[in-house]
């Protein structure tokens, strides 16, 4: 058996590994979704969200096995973040000269068949994998394997997502304590952000939600947050809103905004109750929805 390597670029990809903040969290449903979907778009028996720690993969999602990680010498994934591939293909493990004499080859889950698409951050470094294995010969269609490299890149929206909310989970503490300036605050991003008072009524805004769905300088007209919610989503905000208002954050949630163009975009949302104010930050996942749409 031959151990990973270890990439060149150890400590910077350590680095940004951590900075996530994901290791050893707990079980979250939308990854689960997408290692199910996968393992059974590619009519596979697993399918794995790995990321590789110092000295281990950790496993953020599992279908079909019952462990939460492995040592990183006996690692397929810990391969595929060394390798420069969209899709690091293990053919017939018994049959390789780096598998053959893997634990997990010679013994359950008697892994055959390997597909690893690493989990690359927007800096380039390769955190994980999205893979699925099975214990038997089979072979992927250009389909498939295309299918798989979507839902790797839906992996990386969720995990960027949760670093952004963890951003502004630390921006939000900065404002509760030292109410600084607003305006600052919201040029640190790129995403939606919305003020509303306890009505829903716009207060503030940054320049995303202004360019693609209002004013950021709000006119005489008051504006109120649920005009531009689709009407079958209006309950999901209110239910999330209510939460925020009890717990101070709300959900992830889904809802359709209609933009400047009156056409409806899908915004995943996040409220923060802060000095009777609601903070709405949001992000457009249209076209990963369209994306995941296709997949199906």
């Amino acid at each position: 058996m031959r151990a990973p390597l270890i990439p060149n670029n150890e400590v910077e990809r350590l680095n940004e590994l951590y900075s996530f903040k994901v290791l050893d969290s707990f079980e979250e449903k939308d990854y689960d979704y997408i290692t199910h979907l996968a393992s059974q778009i590619c009519n596979t028996k697993y399918s794995l969200i790995t990321l590789i720690d110092k000295d281990r993969q950790w496993f953020k999602s599992k279908c079909g096995i019952g462990i939460n990680e492995t040592h990183r010498d006996v690692s397929f994934c810990g391969h595929v973040i060394v390798e420069n591939k969209d899709v690091y293909i293990v053919e017939d493990a018994r049959k390789s000269l780096t598998f053959f004499d893997n634990p997990f080859v010679v013994e359950n889950p008697n892994v055959v068949f390997y597909a690893g698409v690493p989990l690359r951050s927007e800096n380039g470094f390769a955190l994980g994998t999205l893979c699925v294995f099975h214990d038997d010969l089979i072979e992927l269609s250009e389909e498939q394997l295309y299918s798989l490299k979507g839902l790797a890149n839906q992996v990386m929206n969720l995990l960027n997502l949760r670093k952004t909310n963890l951003i502004l989970s630390e921006q939000s503490k900065i404002l509760h304590a030292k109410n600084s300036n607003l305006e600052d605050f919201f040029k640190f991003f790129k995403d939606l952000i919305v003020v509303t008072d306890l009505k829903l009524n716009l207060i503030n805004s940054n320049e995303s939600w202004s360019k693609n769905f209002g004013k950021n300088k709000l006119t005489n007209d008051e504006q109120n947050f649920l005009d531009f919610v689709f009407c079958e989503d209006k309950k999901v905000v209110d239910l999330q809103v209510d939460k925020a208002l009890k717990m101070s954050i709300s959900d992830n949630f889904v809802c359709k905004m209609k933009d400047n163009d009156f056409i409806f975009k899908e915004i995943i949302w996040r409220i923060y109750f802060l000095e009777d104010n609601y903070y709405f930050y949001g992000r457009d996942v249209t076209h990963q929805k369209n994306t995941e749409s296709n997949l199906l």
